[in-house]
């Protein structure tokens, strides 16, 4: 491995930029050197906002989990990508319809009268003059369908 000193790696990071962060897709217009922080070598260049994101990550791993598991940080990462992706109770948390609730309740007034009518409302039917009224009716028909065992 060889060696980069400081007053060449602002130049080696203008030639080895690309157009697009390597993990976010985002345009680069802050660009930064990035570097294995164990080994010290140099990956490439990310977006600022990406390599503080992969830092984050990394310590994390170290942090909490690399003493207990059998695999890899990358391993990890497509196993974690895979279970995002793929993995589905078909039920929805407690505190995940809570989290939608406010979510919705912060929509306006029309998108939430359009959220109700795609869920079925009648919208003529009920009094939904206030957005307390249209959240309580939106949790009740997300919550309707209860897990029986």
């Amino acid at each position: 491995m060889k060696y980069i000193t400081q007053s060449k790696l602002s130049n080696w990071r203008k030639k080895n930029r690309s157009e697009r962060c390597p993990i976010t897709q985002c345009k680069m217009h802050d660009d930064v050197v990035d570097h294995c922080h164990t080994t010290g070598e140099v990956r490439g260049v990310l977006h600022r906002q990406s390599n503080a994101f992969l830092g984050k990550v990394e310590n994390a791993w170290k942090r909490y989990v690399s003493s207990r598991s059998e695999v890899s940080l990358p391993d990890a990462l497509r196993r974690m990508a895979d279970y995002i992706e793929f993995s589905r109770a078909g039920l929805l948390h407690p505190v995940g319809a809570t989290q939608m609730q406010r979510k919705f309740k912060q929509k306006k007034t029309e998108d939430q009268l359009n959220i109700l009518v795609d869920l079925g409302v009648n919208i003529e039917d009920k009094d939904l003059s206030n957005s307390d009224k249209r959240s309580k009716l939106f949790r009740k028909i997300i919550t309707q369908n209860k897990y029986e065992q």
